[in-house]
């Protein structure tokens, strides 16, 4: 990391900068979707060697990857954008949730409501071990965190799933499933 932060061309333009160009490229609405496969272990990776450096520019970056996750139709793509935010609930989750509360989304609610209904409806459709073990945990992560502090952020979310049915006591006879 220190050799991409201190490395500089001749109109002193860092290494740092060149890659994140690329990666605001790639996450360009109009680029090939096919191309950004895996530019989320890019991402990750220099938001975890970088981060102390990348100030301004780290915000750009998660704008782009919420960008691109909203004209992604691929299911590796979304993945990989995803997990961006994976890794960063592990261990800047009171940031990215204060970055995700602050900028709308595409309904007009903020941005954290169409991440969340993303994440959830695709979480088990993820590819890899290793990606499904993290995403889980963060998910995880992020239950706990809403319980254990009643955030209220996550009070107005509701994603798709399994409709919940209380449980009746004693058997389930026809009258009572009439009723």
């Amino acid at each position: 990391p220190d050799q991409v932060i201190n490395w500089r061309d001749e109109k002193g333009m860092s290494a740092l900068n060149y890659i994140v160009m690329v990666i605001n490229h790639m996450l360009d609405p109009k680029t090939s979707e096919n191309s950004c496969s895996f530019i989320g272990k890019l991402i990750n990776t220099l938001i975890r060697q970088t981060a102390s450096v990348l100030g301004d520019n780290l915000d750009l970056i998660l704008k782009a990857v919420l960008s691109k996750m909203q004209s992604s139709n691929i299911l590796v793509v979304q993945q990989s954008l995803i997990m961006v935010f994976a890794h960063l609930m592990h261990y800047k989750m009171d940031a990215v949730l204060q970055f995700l509360s602050n900028l709308p989304g595409p309904t007009g609610q903020p941005v954290l409501e169409f991440l969340m209904t993303e994440w959830v409806s695709k979480q088990n459709s993820f590819i890899g071990p290793y990606d499904r073990k993290i995403s889980i945990l963060a998910l995880a992560k992020l239950l706990e965190h809403a319980v254990a502090t009643e955030d209220k952020r996550f009070q107005n979310i509701f994603v798709k799933g399994d409709r919940i049915i209380n449980p009746v006591e004693g058997i389930k006879t026809r009258s009572k499933s009439k009723n």
